[in-house]
């Protein structure tokens, strides 16, 4: 049923994630963009779609991938300008050093690792992509072996692997730094 209004889909969700992102517990709160993108991709699962059937064929896509590009467009919008004021007032180079030196650094060590368990290059993609949380880079790790006809296993496998330290890995060193 749900599938038949598409917008509403949307709408929905996008409701009920505000609704649930004010919501805190003790003093955990998804927020507003957090719960829309969990809400979205639970969506997804579940098989709900949004666009519309046209008489060439199906125009759709799952909410979950609608649900995570708008996500990544509200990050953007909101960082974005601050990002830019940052280099105004000065300390934005120092974002930029740090952000190079944690990405150097990762790569390096993801070399070295895969170098050492003799790990595939696939395999190394994952990891590194897991362990900066980086979607795009897991994103474009699979577009590279699938252009090429390789197996993705290995690169979902070590991103599933790495995220969750990567995460906590990040949030740490972002405090202390």
């Amino acid at each position: 049923l749900l599938n038949r209004i598409p917008l509403g889909v949307m709408m929905l969700v996008v409701a009920r994630g505000f609704a649930l992102g004010r919501a805190t517990w003790r003093v955990v709160s998804l927020g507003p963009a957090g719960a829309t993108i969990l809400l979205s991709l639970l969506g997804g699962a579940l098989g709900l779609r949004v666009g519309a059937s046209t008489l060439a064929g199906d125009a759709s896509i799952s909410l979950g991938a609608f649900g995570f590009a708008l996500f990544i467009y509200s990050v953007g919008f909101e960082a974005g300008p601050r990002f830019l004021a940052a280099f105004h007032r000065g300390p934005g180079w120092r974002y930029v050093v740090v952000g190079v030196a944690v990405n150097v650094l990762a790569v390096l060590c993801v070399l070295l690792t895969a170098s050492f368990l003799s790990l595939s290059p696939a395999s190394g993609a994952g990891a590194l992509a897991g362990g900066l949380t980086s979607a795009p880079t897991y994103a474009a790790a699979v577009e590279g072996l699938l252009d090429r006809g390789a197996e993705i296993a290995p690169v979902t496998l070590y991103f599933v692997i790495t995220y969750p330290t990567g995460l906590v890995l990040l949030v740490l060193l972002v405090q202390f730094l």
